[in-house]
Order: C-alpha cells, then structure tokens, then sequence
C-alpha cells in the first residue's frame, strides 16, 4: 500500500488525512482519534465534513492489510 499522510490539528484534535497511490489511487482516508468512544459518536466535523462520504471505522475491508492484499472493497462508492 502506497499512500501520503497529512495531519491537520482543528478544534483541538488532529485529522490524519490518507491519499492513497497507485491501484487505490483516488482512495482518500480520515481519521480522527478520540479520547474516548462517547466523544467519538457524538463529534461532528467541522473541517471537511461535507466531503465525508461514509464512516468505514469498523469495515475490516478497509484496513491497510485487507487493502494491500485485496484492493478497494467491492462497497466502495467510486468503484462503481
């Protein structure tokens, strides 16, 4: 897997940005790390939030392992 990470520090947490490169080229990750669950469910973003198209946290699908061997999952938006 072959990707750029950016963090951008906004409303006191850090979005790590994921731009993915060749067979996932135009695959683009977010991550925001929490404190703790509550905060998590509850947050809404503010920075790119109407660029966000899904929440992908708990699909094994896209891991970086799962990727790598795998490529993007059948599910994702762009694919089709």
């Amino acid at each position: 897997v072959s990707q750029s990470r950016y963090a951008i520090k906004h409303d006191k947490l850090v979005y790590e940005i994921d731009m993915f490169e060749g067979d996932l080229e135009g695959l683009v990750l977010l991550e925001i790390e929490f404190q703790s669950e509550e905060r998590a469910k509850s947050y809404t973003p503010t920075l790119f939030g109407d660029l966000i198209v899904r929440e992908v946290t708990e699909e094994h699908g896209y891991s970086n392992s799962t990727l790598a061997l795998h490529g993007l999952p059948p599910s994702n938006p762009s694919s089709r």
